[in-house]
């Protein structure tokens, strides 16, 4: 009995010494065994509400603060995160393939790399979407703030330019293998598929735009003549994208070491890429829909944190346009869209453009999803707002001038309107 036990203490030993000589990871007695797979679904999940949240807001500011039409801008910004469901649920399914454990905590049979790798490229072709038409949101509400005909051409060719980009990464994602069986599946023979250097040129690619796109605005909000608190402001907001741009560039850090060697624990050490891959998609959503939530903001802040008097301004226009809607609705509507401040401010900046700017700007936004109209005139006059476009936005039927007198307010109307609007701004 007692030879017995010695001789199986002895095999098992032996068992366990020769499996520490031929790991490649050593003494696994010795080594970490917590897992990431909940950190992976933390991150997926979490992303996705705050993302989904700002997307909520910038709707609920469109139809229950400004009353404004819901526009291409939101439409496609809502696409950008239905698109980030389709990068977070490959990642989490992943964890079932084994992805965030320790490869040497994996039971035999436990890992697929096959589901792994076809889930990858699932995620890959989301976001790819979802980062496109977070752009597409942003060059649309560009063709509605800004009436600069330079600022709309070069808005309108970066919108051709992210266009062709999505389409050849679709190329590179369709083509990635062939057959592309062959991505997930490594016992076909005679597949071929594309180096390393494709799929670099699809990030450097978006990083390229990321920067074309958050420059743009810049230099014409900074030489708007608000006061120095909200020209800060303002520019913050425009340049958070840059913060969508730093985030490629970590991630494209991560992913060339990881690529080129992986190393023996390769599900484990590459989860840091799933994290900046959910904050990088559905930052960009939040950057393409915070350019609008200030009317959102100014209604849950009180005065003393945004520096404005615009919930003051927002209470007494809304009793007013309850006992007299037609003389304050405009008023009501310019406080708070967005969209109405920045223009009617570029409007009236000194050297802010030509005629013919402004008349070009004019024909292009009467098509748009604008929530005001440029009425271009002499140099010397002031650029008012059409009442007409502004009911049909805040969806006002028409109404006819029930007497003369009501006739003199409405003629007196736009002439107020620029004051108040002026006013809310620089208050």
């Amino acid at each position: 009995m007692a030879t017995t036990t010695l001789a199986s203490t002895a095999t098992a030993a032996a068992t366990a010494a020769a499996a520490t000589t031929t790991s490649p990871f050593g003494d696994l007695s010795k080594l970490p065994h917590d897992s990431k797979k909940p950190a992976i679904i933390a991150a997926g999940i979490i992303t996705l509400f705050l993302s989904g949240c700002f997307v909520a807001a910038r709707f609920y500011t469109r139809m229950f603060i400004t009353r404004t039409r819901i526009g291409a801008s939101e439409y496609l910004v809502l696409l950008a995160w239905i698109f980030s469901f389709g990068v977070t649920i490959p990642q989490v399914m992943e964890t079932g393939y084994g992805m965030g454990a320790h490869l040497y905590d994996i039971p035999p049979g436990g890992l697929n790399l096959s589901g792994n790798a076809e889930a990858q490229l699932i995620s890959i072709f989301f976001y790819s979407l979802s980062l496109t038409f977070s752009k597409f949101s942003i060059l649309a509400l560009y063709l509605v703030v800004f009436p600069y005909s330079w600022v709309r051409s070069v808005s309108v060719f970066l919108i051709f330019v992210v266009a062709a980009s999505q389409i050849w990464m679709l190329y590179v994602i369709f083509t990635a293998c062939t057959p592309l069986q062959a991505f997930w599946d490594s016992t076909i023979v005679g597949a071929t598929c594309h180096p390393q250097a494709y799929w670099l040129a699809n990030q450097y690619q978006l990083i390229a735009t990321d920067f074309l796109i958050f420059l743009l605005p810049l230099p014409v909000v900074w030489r708007l003549k608000v006061r120095p608190g909200q020209k800060i402001l303002l520019v913050f907001v425009f340049a958070m994208g840059f913060f969508v741009c730093a985030i490629s560039i970590i991630r494209i850090e991560l992913i060339i070491p990881l690529t080129n060697n992986p190393g023996p624990d390769f599900t484990y050490s590459g989860v840091a890429t799933y994290y900046w891959t959910d904050v990088e998609t559905n930052l960009a959503i939040v950057v393409a829909s915070s350019i609008t939530l200030k009317p959102f903001i100014s209604r849950l802040l009180p005065r003393s944190l945004i520096g404005s008097s615009a919930g003051e301004d927002f209470a007494e226009a809304a009793a007013a346009a309850r006992v007299s809607p037609n003389r304050n609705r405009s008023r009501l509507h310019s406080l708070f869209d967005p969209i109405i401040t920045l223009r009617s401010r570029i409007s009236r900046r000194p050297g802010g453009g030509s005629m013919a700017d402004d008349t070009k700007a004019l024909r292009s936004a009467q098509n748009s999803h604008a929530s005001s109209r440029l009425d271009a005139q002499s140099t010397g006059n002031r650029t008012i707002m059409d009442r007409s476009t502004v009911d049909e936005e805040m969806g006002i039927p028409p109404q006819t001038p029930s007497s003369p007198s009501q006739m003199m307010n409405e003629q007196k109307l736009p002439t107020e309107h620029i004051v108040h609007s002026t006013t809310s701004y620089e208050s």
